[in-house]
């Protein structure tokens, strides 16, 4: 239902467990992969502009914007429904990026090797450039998201599998 308010003393009923298996359990509104090396939203540095002479934020990692970019446009080219407003969402990014050669031996992975990615980047910076790149292209802003879960691994390829369904509590 359109427009419908996120009902928090619902969803603490609920719990969050709860609620991300029943929304999971329906087919999302979006779901696609994104090809690349997922880069943070990280710190922004301020700057004094020389034709205003007010401050302006730039990004600190002006390669974030490129990734963003791509965000968006595999997710355009996924998703054809109208834009979300006033809807409590769930997002779910699950971040993949490929092993370094020092976990292979002659033999294949060590069994030394990590199972999960535990070095950098941070998961949640990871996660806040997507949330921030499909503002926009799929909701009209990020607050919508009132369940976000985000994951980092090893993979075969290197990017980001990006799914949002919409919350009926």
């Amino acid at each position: 239902m359109a427009g419908a308010l996120f009902d928090m003393e619902r969803a603490a009923q609920k719990g969050a467990l709860e609620i991300v298996l029943t929304a999971t359990s329906r087919l999302p509104l979006l779901d696609c992969f994104v090809s690349g090396s997922p880069l943070t939203s990280g710190s922004k540095k301020a700057i004094m502009s020389k034709t205003t002479g007010k401050p302006m934020m730039l990004n600190s990692n002006p390669a974030q914007e490129k990734w963003q970019r791509d965000v968006r446009t595999a997710v355009g080219s996924t998703y054809h429904g109208e834009l979300l407003r006033d809807v409590p969402l769930l997002l779910v990014c699950e971040f993949e990026f490929l092993r370094p050669s020092s976990h292979f031996g002659r033999k294949g992975l060590l069994g030394s090797a990590p199972r999960q990615k535990l070095t950098k980047p941070d998961v949640l910076k990871l996660g806040r450039a997507v949330e921030d790149a499909l503002m926009g292209e799929v909701y009209a802003d990020d607050s919508q998201n009132v369940v976000v879960l985000c994951s980092k691994g090893y993979a075969q390829r290197m990017g980001v599998r990006v799914r949002v369904w919409r919350l009926d509590l």
